[in-house]
C-alpha cells in the first residue's frame, strides 16, 4: 500500500515536500480514467481512505492540552491539505472533459 513507503515516515523528509509526492501519486493512481466516472457517495469514501491513510502518516499524532497523544480527525486532515483531496480533483477533471467534449463538433 502507498502508506507504508518508508518516504512518509521519514523526519527527513519535509511535510511539504511528502504532501507533493503524495498528491502526484495519488492523483495518478486513484485518478486514472476518472473524467468519465459516475461519481456515487459510497465510491467517494471508497477513494478517500488511501489519500487520508498518507496525510495521517504525514501529520501524525499530536498531542492535546490534557497530555493525552491523539489522531487528528477527517475535518483537522482536510484544513491542513486546504481542501485538496481526490474527489474535488476528479469534479475539477470532470468539468475539464465536459468542455472538451461540449467543444468538440
Amino acid at each position: 500500500m502507498l502508506c507504508q513507503l518508508k518516504i512518509f515516515k521519514s523526519k527527513l523528509v519535509s511535510k511539504k515536500a511528502k504532501l507533493k509526492l503524495r498528491w502526484a501519486i495519488i492523483r495518478h493512481v486513484i485518478t486514472y480514467a476518472s473524467e468519465t466516472w459516475a461519481l456515487e457517495e459510497c465510491m467517494e469514501r471508497k477513494l478517500l481512505i488511501p489519500a487520508r491513510e498518507i496525510v495521517r502518516r504525514i501529520f501524525e499524532c499530536t498531542r492535546a492540552k490534557d497530555g493525552m497523544w491523539r489522531m487528528k480527525g477527517n475535518e483537522e486532515l482536510n484544513n491542513l491539505i486546504i481542501n485538496k483531496n481526490v474527489i474535488n480533483y476528479i469534479k475539477a477533471q470532470r468539468f475539464s472533459w465536459f468542455g472538451h467534449v461540449h467543444r468538440m463538433k
